[in-house]
């Protein structure tokens, strides 16, 4: 049994079949754009610690101990901004300031009310988005910091 297109059906399928093939690019191209900044964050954040470490390390006393208690600090540094970097992107707080921008506009005087009841900002009407964009050097970096606080732990016992 074989189907017969016509020209216009034939365009079209084409063309489809096309635009998929150009989709399927950009998927794959895209997943390698992801992995490679994905690594290169893994990189930089396995190379901050100790480098920041070492050039901190270079005005102090030169003794090992030294040397793994600065590491420990900087990591600690790190991982609490991050840590927090991390709460906030997430959208943790979302609720909380929801709360408090809803407040404002209830409390607010009417005719205050006329001039920002269209506004998103102050007269929100979800308490969360939909969705959250998270930076990729994010976790990578929080994951190497607790390792390295870890490590610290670790040989500064066993020291």
């Amino acid at each position: 049994m074989s189907i017969l297109l016509d020209d216009k059906q034939s365009l079209k399928f084409n063309t489809t079949f096309r635009n998929s093939i150009v989709k399927v690019k950009n998927v794959y191209y895209t997943q390698w754009r992801c992995a490679s900044m994905f690594f290169k964050s893994v990189r930089i954040g396995i190379a901050m610690t100790p480098l920041l470490s070492l050039v901190i390390w270079l005005f102090t006393k030169h003794k090992l101990l030294d040397f793994i208690n600065i590491i420990f600090y900087v990591s600690l540094i790190i991982f609490i901004i991050v840590f927090a970097l991390l709460i906030v992107q997430e959208g943790i707080f979302d609720t909380t300031s929801y709360g408090f921008r809803r407040l404002k506009f209830l409390l607010s005087s009417s005719k205050k009310n006329q001039t920002i009841k269209d506004d998103e900002f102050f007269n929100p009407k979800h308490a969360k988005k939909d969705h959250y964009t998270i930076s990729s050097w994010v976790i990578p970096i929080l994951i190497i910091n607790l390792l390295y606080l870890v490590l610290a732990i670790v040989i500064s016992f066993s020291i």
